[in-house]
């Protein structure tokens, strides 16, 4: 998701989503496809994408859901 100020990116590991934000610049348009699966881990507080150049760019986690309940059919 694109905002003013950057690029917000949410990372699923298991029941947890994490979400980051990274700058216009570090995640410019064409340094990776929205919707396709990127390169990524959370670590220390920080979520490390890899673009499509191979350079690794980081962001502060900035939220988290933990989801502990799954819908039952």
């Amino acid at each position: 998701m694109q905002v003013n100020h950057g690029v917000t990116l949410a990372l699923q590991m298991g029941d947890v989503i994490y979400t980051a934000d990274f700058s216009k610049r570090a995640l410019k348009p064409g340094s990776f496809t929205e919707g396709e699966q990127a390169i990524a881990e959370v670590k220390d507080g920080k979520m490390m994408v890899k673009r499509k150049d191979g350079k690794i760019v980081a962001g502060r986690v900035m939220w988290e859901q933990r989801v502990l309940v799954h819908p039952h059919r």
